[in-house]
């Protein structure tokens, strides 16, 4: 994961190609869901509410 970040950073995730890329909640990545799969022409937006904290902002598994 991204180290360094302060608060207020957002992270933005877009999977443009063929593979999915899959994120677990955590203590330090707090999702909207225990797992969270983004597929080709999906995103997930996360915000550091610390510096060692990420909340989801926002997801979209793929495009249609």
């Amino acid at each position: 994961m991204l180290t360094g970040q302060k608060e207020g950073y957002i992270l933005f995730v877009h999977v443009p190609a063929t593979n999915t890329i899959t994120f677990d909640n955590s203590s330090t990545m707090l999702l909207g869901a225990g797992t969270r799969a983004v597929a080709p022409g999906g995103s997930l937006v996360l915000i550091a509410t610390s510096t060692t904290v990420w909340h989801e902002v926002s997801f979209l598994a793929a495009a249609s």
